[in-house]
């Protein structure tokens, strides 16, 4: 009599990171392939590699990312790919403040001010 023998599959975990959806703000258009996700806005285009196992899905107006890569990696792997493509958002849409160096007698200090939008100086 054959007995079945149960093989401990391991489950696919998810990154904490890599769970929230990246939301793409108006003006920012997002192409997305197999293999990269191309980003365009008001300040540029860039271009994501994805990795080989995380699958990069359009739901409206924001992207989620799904990892099948078994155990650590594949929450690692999710992280990363949100990760870089939300950097690639918030570059390219230029949203933020920007830092500006001021000299002194004691070395550069940084003072905040002004939007990135060219308000202020």
């Amino acid at each position: 009599m054959a007995t079945a023998t149960a093989v401990a599959v391991p489950e696919a975990r998810l990154s904490r990171v890599g769970k929230r959806p990246v939301v793409i703000p108006k003006g920012v258009t997002v192409n997305v392939s197999d293999v990269k996700l191309e980003v365009q806005g008001p300040k540029g285009k860039m271009s994501v590699p994805i990795p080989g196992q995380v699958i990069a899905k359009k739901d409206g107006d924001a992207i989620s990312f799904t990892s099948s890569a078994p155990g650590r990696d594949g929450a690692r792997l999710q992280g990363l790919a949100r990760a870089l493509f939300a950097s690639a958002v918030k570059g390219s849409a230029g949203s933020g403040w920007r830092v500006i160096f001021t000299s002194s007698s004691f070395g550069s200090v940084p003072v905040t001010g002004g939007k990135s939008s060219g308000e202020g100086k």
